[in-house]
């Protein structure tokens, strides 16, 4: 895991340890990733620029594609066999919580404040659902046809990659205070892997060619 501080382009290492380390994210200073440095992917922490790393979860089985809001890091955990959950921790009281452990795969977690969302197959179809930490009880964003994955979030908008149209796949989104859900983007092609900050989406779009993506955003 590299790091680079764009006001001085100062280019740094935060983790060169043994084996991969991959699927970093970062909030304020603090920087979280999936390592493998042992014999599963476990989760490691740093706070920039020069702190110690430290073990965030070395359960059995992989924990993979963390994200990280404030002091709480949420990912995607297979300590329990071939399927996945939702775990979440608080780095500041060190307490770890199951976020979601529903039927078949839950992953591709993702979390803004309060609110944890993530990519759900408990209905055989992947599927949009969402808990805020804090209620603790689980809720549907989107069941549509086809398959909903790599959900995002900020604030109150919710972003991911649809196939209801299909096999291309399209980035829709949802403000959960009013339920409206939106249309972002079908153009021909992939839109896939969006990212979403303030009222900017992003994404990677195959519109131009299957083989060759451009970077879209829209406001």
């Amino acid at each position: 895991i590299y790091a680079k501080d764009l006001s001085t382009g100062n280019e740094f290492a935060v983790c060169t340890a043994e084996g991969d380390q991959t699927h970093p994210a970062i909030f304020e200073n603090l920087v979280v990733w999936a390592d493998k440095r042992g014999q599963d992917y476990d989760l490691y922490g740093k706070y920039l620029p020069d702190g110690p790393e430290f073990e965030i979860c070395t359960q059995p089985g992989d924990q993979t594609h963390p994200a990280v809001y404030g002091h709480t890091v949420v990912w995607t955990d297979y300590r329990g066999g071939a399927t996945s959950d939702i775990y979440a921790k608080n780095l500041s009281t060190g307490q770890e919580t199951v976020v979601c452990a529903a039927a078949n795969n839950q992953y591709y977690p993702d979390i803004y404040g309060d609110l944890v969302v993530w990519s759900d197959y408990r209905n055989l179809g992947n599927n949009i659902w969402g808990m805020y930490l804090s209620v603790g009880q689980e809720f549907a964003i989107c069941t549509a046809t086809g398959s909903q994955e790599f959900p995002v979030v900020y604030g109150d908008l919710v972003v991911w990659q649809d196939y209801r149209s299909g096999s291309n796949s399209d980035i829709y989104g949802k403000y959960l205070s009013d339920g409206i859900e939106i249309m972002i983007c079908n153009q021909a092609g992939m839109q896939t892997k969006p990212a979403v900050y303030g009222d900017v989406v992003v994404w990677s779009d195959g519109r131009k060619s299957s083989s060759n993506y451009d970077i879209y955003a829209r406001n």
